[in-house]
């Protein structure tokens, strides 16, 4: 309270030119520690960028509803765990980037979108948990975020953005993508080295983007399956075409001996574990652990897709067909 007026909200909720530390409450300035009590329900853009330090345990009321733009951005002395309270239904982009941490995250099911770059470059372990009710997670949004061991996808999920998960190194064991995504951006787990369980797309994946997968090189089991409506693999960045040259998906990719798609399928087929176009005029990959020492590029393949055969140590002789000009 200041006099009898009731205070719900810190910051001025007004950003325009950088340097943005300026916005902060604190006039550029910083503290060692924040209190933030009950009865407040919006924390600004900016209000505590990079302002707190080494404070070991920060607190978010359970009043709190709005987390606005860069809200604790740069406050790398943090420590401890982060629960964002159940209340909150607005999360803004960067609100968390690169803070410190060294407990766990816990996302409550009020959130139905984990902006862009949010939790990017900050520190945290344990299970990641997305909870149902999040139906986007952004751009970048846990760019960096490397010390999680696991991460756990809520049936709900529609769409992992670029970039998503890149560089989350720490994630082991499984990665189930749940039948409710429709979209993997490109570049979204690029870079996960840490999974060394088997990978599950969902049933009703439209879009694969390119480099998605990227060095994810250590998913195991021989055969990895593909769902009957996919549209599009890889394509040059983010562009959403099946153009033939965006294959990095598979670039440093599991080791997977087959790729399987169902007969039914109306864009892409596959022909003794190899992945094609549906019209059989495009390779789009073979797998990395087929152990054939021969193979036969069908007649009526007119285009290899960049990066189809690598990684495959097995194959020493590649025929190819006439119709390949």
């Amino acid at each position: 309270y200041i006099g009898e007026k009731h205070i719900t909200a810190i910051g001025t909720g007004k950003i325009s030119d950088p340097p943005y530390v300026n916005y902060n409450i604190f006039g550029g300035g910083s503290v060692q520690s924040v209190s933030i009590p009950e009865g407040i329900e919006t924390i600004n853009h900016c209000t505590f960028y990079s302002a707190i330090e080494n404070q070991n345990n920060i607190v978010l009321p359970e009043s709190l509803k709005k987390i606005g733009v860069m809200a604790f951005y740069g406050c790398s002395g943090l420590k401890g765990s982060l629960n964002l309270p159940k209340n909150l239904s607005v999360l803004k982009d960067y609100a968390f980037r690169e803070c410190g941490f060294d407990g766990t995250l816990t996302i409550p099911d009020s959130l139905t979108e984990i902006p862009s770059y949010a939790f990017c470059l900050t520190k945290f372990k344990g299970e990641l948990n997305i909870p149902a009710s999040v139906k986007t997670i952004a751009s970048h949004a846990f760019y960096g975020c490397d010390g999680f061991s696991a991460l756990s996808l809520s049936e709900g999920l529609q769409t992992i953005g670029t970039g998503a998960f890149y560089e989350c190194r720490g994630f082991k064991g499984d990665l189930i993508i749940p039948d409710s995504v429709k979209s993997i951006e490109y570049w979204a787990f690029g870079y996960c080295r840490g999974f060394d369980g088997t990978l599950k797309l969902s049933e009703n994946l439209v879009h694969i983007g390119d480099l998605a997968f990227n060095h994810c090189a250590y998913f195991s089991g021989n055969t990895l399956s593909f769902p009957e409506n996919l549209q599009i693999i890889g394509g040059d960045y983010n562009v959403k075409k099946n153009t033939g040259y965006g294959s990095h998906v598979f670039y440093d990719f599991g080791n997977f001996s087959e790729y399987v798609i169902p007969e039914n399928a109306t864009y892409f087929r596959t022909e003794n574990g190899v992945l094609f176009s549906r019209d059989m005029t495009r390779l789009v990959a073979y797998p990395n652990k087929k152990s054939d020492a021969t193979y036969e590029i069908p007649e009526g393949v007119t285009r290899l897709d960049e990066l189809c055969f690598n990684q495959n140590k097995f194959l020493k002789t590649l025929v190819l067909p006439n119709s390949f000009v």
